[in-house]
């Protein structure tokens, strides 16, 4: 998989033998402010382009997390960014829906956090995303989570600061 200077690897992910990757390309043409958004899959030998989606000012539908991406240890592929989605087979169901997403992280398919901007933070339990209020604020941008056993700690910052918080 080579870039030219409009490319930039976004994301890579894997778990076992499956291996992602998220490829956004700036456009050149009109209308401007435009990106392609791809998705590849590590077929052991070559890299492989199994979906795509183009944003422009007009048309803002994301097919996929074109943020960051997370495979669970079931090899389940979670991507994030206007939300989370799963993918299952060759299509992707959005799970929910919000502005902020920039990271999906967790232990197993029955606990993941999706954490980001304006100090977002989603817990799924396997049934529900659930909104971690006590969290949430106007200025700190959440840019990690880790999940062990029972413990989670996510990463943040306010622009000046960075900050830990640990949950059990």
């Amino acid at each position: 998989m080579g870039f030219d200077s409009t490319s930039a690897l976004v994301n890579i992910s894997g778990y076992g033998l499956n291996t992602y990757a998220i490829v956004q390309r700036s456009v050149d043409f009109s209308p401007p402010d435009s990106a392609f958004y791809f998705f590849y899959e590590f077929s052991g030998n070559t890299w492989v382009v199994r979906d795509a989606f183009i944003i422009t000012p007009q048309s803002t539908f994301w097919k996929f997390g074109g943020f960051k991406s997370w495979t669970s240890p079931a090899g389940k592929l979670y991507t994030s960014s206007y939300g989370v989605y799963l993918r299952e087979g060759s299509s992707w169901q959005q799970m929910f829906y919000d502005n902020w997403p920039t990271r999906v992280r967790g232990l197993n398919d029955q606990n993941i956090f999706s954490v980001g901007d304006q100090g977002r933070v989603f817990h799924w339990n396997g049934t529900d995303w659930k909104k971690i209020v006590e969290l949430e604020s106007g200025y700190h941008r959440f840019t990690s989570a880790w999940v062990h056993e029972n413990e989670t700690f996510i990463v943040g910052t306010d622009g000046r600061y960075t900050y830990i918080a640990h949950g059990k």
